[in-house]
């Protein structure tokens, strides 16, 4: 674990972000893809996680500086540092300084797309590996890599497939509605 990590007795700044809404798709779709990283034993999957950029110039994707990036989703390699924390031993975590390899974004009807792409070109130049854009609405995925690579996944295709970090997962499984 970094020093830089952000601790809960830390104190914390009380900035005022926009407050996003979620909606029932956002939130079925975090748990499905939640649920299917879960069976990936390379990775340690975790939603809603706070990762630390403060002091780490993103000044060119945001107009004000930001502290803390938190997607939706993201993970960690199952060998890195990243686990449960016994706080009986240490204090858990508020803010992640180390990036994790994989970060997904889900579009809620309130989120403004262009907002969302800056977050994921900030995530690129922090680290991160493979970033996706998760579209609802359209039933497709966008993913995003170093050296503006983007593969797009839609219904047509029956998985989706991140060639960075050989994850293979079944559109019909993320997107499946009863009716």
């Amino acid at each position: 674990m970094s020093d830089a990590d952000t601790r809960v007795t830390d104190s914390t700044d009380n900035e005022t972000e926009n407050i996003e809404i979620g909606s029932q798709n956002h939130s079925i779709l975090q748990a499905r893809l939640a649920g299917l990283f879960l069976a990936d034993d390379r990775y340690t999957v975790a939603t809603e996680l706070s990762l630390d950029v403060q002091g780490k110039d993103i000044s060119s994707f945001f107009k004000e500086s930001k502290n803390e990036l938190k997607p939706d989703i993201c993970l960690y390699p199952i060998d890195s540092d990243f686990d449960l924390i016994d706080t009986r031993e240490r204090d858990d975590i508020l803010r992640r300084a180390e990036m994790p390899c994989l970060v997904i974004e889900i579009l809620s009807p309130t989120d403004k797309i262009a907002i969302t792409v800056a977050k994921i070109r900030a995530y690129l130049k922090l680290g991160v590996k493979s970033c996706w854009l998760v579209f609802p609405d359209l039933k497709a995925i966008a993913i995003y890599s170093a050296g503006n690579d983007i593969q797009t996944f839609d219904m047509q295709h029956t998985e989706i497939v991140d060639k960075i970090l050989d994850i293979h997962l079944s559109m019909p499984r993320i997107f499946a509605t009863k009716t």
